[in-house]
């Protein structure tokens, strides 16, 4: 794509400025691992007696998981409270059940997000 880019008629700098921004935006790398890890989730669903997870959702009264070998079914249970950090000031008891972040990036990617966390607890601290 950057060499691409770099023959097109678009001036050096907008292709800088915009390179430069995705590289100091720690959310630039989420929205593409979703998108790319989504559709490998989805190719590997449907597999006969396979127990792979290939998705998790969740919307704040229930999580589920849908793995691959058991079809269109989905095995859910009532979403939870989460216990970790809080912004400041605020703790568990402020909290409503879960229904966070996308499974998607758990059930493919857990160690690439992982690596953006302490960027969003830095951030986290800030506000």
């Amino acid at each position: 794509m950057t060499a691409l880019d770099l023959r097109s008629s678009v001036r050096s700098a907008v292709v800088s400025n915009t390179y430069r921004d995705s590289v100091d935006n720690n959310h630039f790398y989420l929205n593409l691992s979703m998108a790319a890890c989504k559709a490998s989730l989805d190719a590997a669903h449907g597999i006969e007696a396979s127990t792979f997870v290939t998705a998790m959702a969740r919307n704040g009264v229930e999580f589920g998981i849908r793995v691959s070998g058991a079809g269109d079914d989905w095995f859910t249970a009532a979403s939870t409270v989460p216990v970790g950090l809080y912004f400041a000031g605020f703790g568990p008891d402020d909290a409503n059940p879960e229904h966070g972040r996308n499974g998607t990036d758990h059930a493919c990617a857990e160690r690439r997000v992982r690596a953006t966390e302490p960027e969003l607890c830095r951030h986290a601290d800030r506000h």
